[in-house]
């Protein structure tokens, strides 16, 4: 769940910044950051996964 808000979050940073609202050139940190913290995420979610399979719970 929390990927996949991630996930949305930057779709609509991209929106954002193609529409015009905001310039992208403002939102990129924001863009950038959010990419940063879903790659975290996602390897977290994968450690778990792992372990879980080493372990035969999964």
């Amino acid at each position: 769940m929390v990927e996949e808000e991630f996930d949305e979050t930057s779709r609509w940073v991209e929106l954002i910044g193609e529409s015009g609202i905001i310039k992208k050139e403002k939102l990129s940190e924001l863009y950038n950051e959010n990419i940063e913290l879903l790659k975290k995420i996602v390897s977290s979610i994968v450690t778990v996964i792992n372990r879980l399979v080493n372990s035969k719970l999964l």
